[in-house]
């Protein structure tokens, strides 16, 4: 079973929360956000916590903040030599602090909090600069969505501003 941390609270880290731990298939270790109130209503579920030093170890760390906020959360991040992707449609795998292994996880969907959203039909882009970390982030993917996708970084900033 692959492990994930979530990182972040808004409509694509909880859609991805519920779809992950509906799947069965992905541990959901841990959901970090700076404010417990957003995640509050989910700490019967997964371990809740709003401090960096307190991340345990996971296989596959997902960012999905803000597309500014990426950039100055990896390099916050308390480890180094770990799976971290991020989960914009327009920021640069490059922007990732490289003390880690970077990679994107991109749902090619608009979300919204409160809409219904089946994942199996989300097409899921993916982009790692390891190829063995692709290999784990398809797995991953394919827990949730019928449709995975390897694109770069230009591809997917063109999918974007589609």
């Amino acid at each position: 079973m692959i492990s994930v941390t979530i990182l972040g609270a808004g409509n694509v880290a909880t859609h991805l929360f519920k779809a992950f731990y509906a799947s069965g298939e992905v541990e959901v270790r841990q959901w970090y956000n700076r404010s417990l109130d957003k995640i509050q209503s989910y700490k019967n579920l997964v371990d809740t916590v709003d401090d960096l030093s307190q991340l345990k170890e996971a296989d596959i760390y997902i960012i999905s903040v803000s597309d500014d906020a990426v950039s100055e959360i990896t390099q916050q991040l308390p480890f180094s030599d770990r799976l971290v992707v991020h989960t914009s449609g327009s920021v640069n795998v490059y922007d990732m602090d490289k003390k880690n292994r970077r990679g994107v996880f991109y749902p090619l969907q608009s979300f919204t909090k409160s809409s219904k959203m089946d994942f199996k039909q989300i097409p899921i882009c993916l982009e790692t600069l390891i190829k063995a970390d692709y290999k784990i982030l398809k797995k991953l993917a394919s827990t949730i969505s019928l449709t995975v996708k390897r694109i770069n970084s230009d591809q997917r900033a063109a999918l974007h501003l589609a």
